[in-house]
């Protein structure tokens, strides 16, 4: 009942006053997805295939290759600046409650429930809820465009789309299973970790640096490439091979699965010993 009561008041305090931030990813969304029809609208016209809601959440996640200048080339990089929005509008939504919960009738419920990890596991299950909302939230913009824009949905997988906008290999090497899994699963299990992430500097750093330390990461993962990068792995065109760039590192979709989810529990695990040394309750 003490785990329930303090999840209640994460939800209350640190979701319920700040739901109006879920709206900063509508029109980045609405972009990718404008942008995506334009890809492919040579497809529609001769296929007679247009980008599905399932697709539309894929190549919101598209991100980039790692970069690797050539001055002697024509090779241009295009910063993804879509996909680093959708996770900078997610620390927004975690913002500091954290650290706002060290104070007031938060400060009550840390010492009515007598354990930091009951307390810290509250705040992991919270940055879960949160983040599983916004990316149901942003699936629903998704639906709603297509909607309007085509007056009805489609869920299917297409034969041409992803052909046309990321080669035949990815044609090949995505199933609709593994489509569900890069467009929905992937990108959560990042948001969760990047969320654990921001709570933990939370508590050692106000909001402001928090958050300059997560765009920092962001920044720095798009450039960068490296199978223990975790924002890799929610970069979809990571897992394609592109011989002309030497810098880049094909990641593995299986690996990718296992060292999501391990990562995620040991983030969690080393949040919670640093909680049980942190004083939580001293104000500065």
């Amino acid at each position: 009942m003490k785990m329930f009561r303090m999840l209640k008041y994460d939800i209350a305090e640190g979701s319920m006053k700040s739901i109006f931030r879920y709206l900063y990813i509508i029109p980045f969304v609405l972009v990718s997805c404008i942008t995506f029809d334009a890809d492919n609208v040579y497809t529609y016209y001769f296929c007679g295939e247009r980008p599905s809601v399932i697709e539309q959440m894929f190549n919101l996640f598209r991100g980039e290759i790692a970069f690797d200048f050539h001055p002697e080339s024509d090779y241009t990089f295009n910063f993804p600046m879509d996909w680093v929005l959708v996770y900078i509008c997610l620390s927004l939504l975690i913002g500091s409650h954290i650290k706002d919960s060290t104070e007031g009738f938060g400060l009550q419920l840390i010492v009515g429930a007598r354990s930091r990890l009951r307390w810290w596991l509250s705040k992991c299950v919270w940055a879960v809820l949160v983040t599983a909302s916004y990316i149901c939230f942003i699936f629903l913009i998704i639906v709603s465009y297509d909607w309007i824009r085509y007056g009805e949905v489609s869920f299917k997988r297409n034969y041409y789309v992803i052909a046309n906008s990321y080669g035949g290999e990815a044609d090949q090497m995505i199933t609709y299973n593994k489509l569900i899994i890069m467009a929905f699963v992937l990108p959560f299990v990042v948001g969760v970790i990047q969320s654990i992430i921001q709570m933990i500097l939370n508590l050692y750093l106000n909001s402001g640096l928090a958050l300059s330390v997560i765009l920092a990461a962001l920044v720095l993962s798009v450039y960068y490439p490296g199978r223990l990068v975790f924002y890799g792995y929610a970069m979809n065109i990571r897992y394609l091979n592109f011989e002309n760039n030497s810098v880049h590192i094909p990641l593995d979709y299986g690996f990718g699965v296992q060292y999501l989810v391990a990562m995620s529990l040991i983030i969690t695990m080393v949040g919670a010993a640093l909680i049980r040394r942190r004083d939580v309750l001293r104000r500065e």
